[in-house]
């Protein structure tokens, strides 16, 4: 199964679906995807508004240090992703910082990327997923 979006703002993104912990409605958000955000064996998948984790936590799994464009010391949510159009549905690791890029409301890192076969399946003004 495939699933690809237009490019935003000339960057590669993935729509994902979060569930609100509170009444269990889902919430959309367009992630950069950035497969420069973390090696594959950083214990963060993705990198979300501090506001959207504490609405769409399970609980809080930790702190890390993040260096690069984030860099800090930040919270680690536990958080259900879903990718409705492939199937995915599974818990990850979020790191919950201050803010993120008007563009887009969060980011999608290796880790996270690396679950999937990924890139532009040559279609140059997209990017995608695959399983």
């Amino acid at each position: 199964m495939r699933a690809s979006w237009p490019l935003r703002s000339g960057r590669p993104c993935i729509e994902v679906v979060l569930w609100r912990t509170a009444d269990g409605t889902d919430y959309p958000r367009v992630l950069l995807a950035d497969t420069g955000a973390g090696a594959a064996d950083l214990d963060v998948e993705l990198i979300l508004a501090e506001s959207d984790c504490l609405t769409c936590s399970r609980r809080r799994a930790g702190h890390t240090s993040i260096t690069g464009a984030f860099a800090g010391y930040y919270s680690l949510f536990e958080i259900r992703v879903c990718v409705p159009v492939i199937g995915f549905d599974q818990i990850v690791i979020a790191a919950g910082v201050r803010s993120i890029s008007r563009n887009f409301d969060g980011v999608a890192g290796y880790r996270f990327l690396n679950r999937f076969t990924f890139g532009n399946f040559g279609l140059r003004d997209q990017f995608g997923i695959e399983v």
